[in-house]
């Protein structure tokens, strides 16, 4: 199914490509096209996804992802006492309760989901 998309996705290319030599741009061929490239980019690259608690934690950080990261790295490196407030104190808890090995993949799909995104779990 890639396969055929990949191959359409090239044809609409050079049509583009031709039409634009001529100065004659075909809308549907474009509009075609870049829906077929959102679709398989989404397919190849799908995001991960997180829990409600991310979700929200990282709204608090104000969309800035330096900051997040930041914040992410001090919480999961140190013994943390001192919360911002109840929401990271729940947050923390999902990141760091259950053991070394859950933290660092939970720590993992933090740092992919600031950077590339995420969808939230619905069942949270």
């Amino acid at each position: 199914m890639n396969e055929e998309r990949l191959k359409k996705i090239k044809k609409l290319s050079g049509q583009i490509h031709c039409k634009l030599k001529f100065e004659e741009v075909s809308l549907s061929a474009y509009k075609e096209l870049t829906e077929l490239s959102n679709q398989l980019e989404k397919e190849l690259n799908p995001k991960v996804v997180m829990p409600r608690i991310f979700h929200i934690w990282l709204a608090g950080r104000g969309g800035d992802q330096s900051m997040a990261l930041m914040r992410l790295t001090k919480l999961f490196t140190d013994n943390f006492d001192s919360y911002e407030n109840g929401v990271e104190e729940d947050f923390w808890d999902w990141l760091i309760l259950g053991g070394d090995l859950r933290s660092h993949k939970q720590y993992q799909m933090c740092v992919d989901a600031i950077i590339n995104g995420y969808e939230v779990k619905d069942d949270e």
